[in-house]
């Protein structure tokens, strides 16, 4: 990653009104990296995206694009060359899902059949069923077109991708299976990405760098996200990041905490005690056949366990993750353990609030 895909030489936006948008940034974004863009509505972040495709052009300075100055190549030229993700995904109403994701490389010169082919080798790659590659983007929910904008953006195979607050109006759940399929597809498919965002935690999951704009257009911080959270550059960093800032920043930290043993019981009401002598509890964790947690039960409802059972679950760790995925499974534990399990999700045992809370001062402890 040597090689800057994307450069900003003190680039200015100022509009006819005297608003600075974006004010002397310089910035270099590096060849196949995602780089999130993160900052306050109105602090010159999308500005910032757009004048990499020319849909803004700069009052000052330049944009480069593998070393060459955005402003020599013609728009429809540039823009066909990059992929473009925005809030609402932006389909052609009229057109098929299909049709909306082969545009570009029809416009490009591709026979009708093969950028058919390629658009639903597409819905495959970002996770839909290519039966829907016939239906209209009304027939479609919301994560759905999202992922068919992500589709269309990708079809001509561009070496950047620029999105633009791209999953924002869709719901927490399939806004975190987005994420994920994000990093996936950056792992298998080596492009640049610039992502815009206004949310810190999406800005840590997703980025390589992440640039913290403030009002007015200035450029804050840019670093990795890591470095942001544990050493902002100043008070609106520090502000912006949040006061969890210190919890945000335990998804960078792992650390060895010791098993413990937890009483199960099975769907025919047999208990056991894994990873060790179980300690004195109200509850206990049910597991399926295949020793994988099925969720916690009152031990006065674990002598008789129905389908009717009052389970209540919890997010759960894997050994060797990060401090926060430990400290995240212990809250929202009902007993407060943290259930452990391994890669084929059976379970370990169980991490004791008070091992986990160890671990973490002991970390920060090596940091003073």
């Amino acid at each position: 990653m040597g090689n800057h895909a994307i450069s900003f030489r003190e680039v200015r936006k100022t509009y006819p009104d005297g608003t600075t948008a974006v004010d002397d940034l310089t910035l270099d974004v590096p060849e196949g990296s995602l780089t999130v863009f993160v900052g306050p509505s109105g602090c010159g972040k999308t500005t910032s995206l757009r004048m990499i495709n020319r849909m803004v052009e700069p009052t000052a300075g330049t944009v480069e694009v593998n070393g060459q100055d955005v402003s020599t190549v013609p728009e429809a030229q540039l823009r066909r060359s990059m992929g473009y993700v925005m809030q609402a995904s932006g389909l052609l109403p009229h057109r098929t899902v299909v049709e909306n994701i082969s545009t570009v490389p029809r416009l490009l010169g591709q026979s009708k059949r093969a950028a058919r082919e390629r658009a639903e080798e597409l819905l495959e790659t970002i996770g839909l069923d290519r039966g829907l590659g016939g239906r209209y983007p009304s027939q479609l929910s919301g994560g759905q077109q999202q992922r068919v904008g992500v589709a269309r953006a990708l079809a001509a195979d561009p070496p950047v991708l620029l999105m633009d607050e791209p999953f924002s109006a869709v719901d927490p759940v399939v806004r975190a299976d987005l994420q994920r399929e994000l990093l996936d597809l950056k792992q298998r498919l080596n492009k640049t990405i610039v992502f815009v965002t206004h949310d810190m935690d999406e800005a840590v999951l997703l980025g390589d760098r992440v640039a913290v704009f403030a009002r007015g257009g200035r450029l804050a911080q840019y670093a990795s996200p890591e470095k942001i959270l544990r050493e902002p550059a100043d008070q609106f960093v520090s502000d912006f990041v949040g006061r969890d800032r210190g919890f945000r920043a335990l998804s960078f930290d792992t650390h060895d905490i010791p098993l413990s043993g937890v009483l199960t019981v099975d769907g025919q009401g047999h208990t056991a005690e894994v990873g060790g002598p179980a300690g004195v509890t109200d509850w206990v964790l049910e597991v399926n056949s295949a020793g994988q947690p099925v969720g916690w039960v009152t031990s006065t409802q674990s002598a008789e366990i129905t389908d009717q059972a009052h389970r209540v679950g919890g997010s759960l760790h894997h050994p060797g993750g990060s401090l926060r995925s430990a400290l995240d499974a212990a809250l929202s534990s009902p007993s407060g353990l943290a259930v452990a399990v391994d890669d084929d999700g059976r379970l370990l045992g169980v991490l004791r609030p008070q091992d986990v809370l160890e671990a973490i001062d002991k970390v920060r402890e090596s940091r003073q």
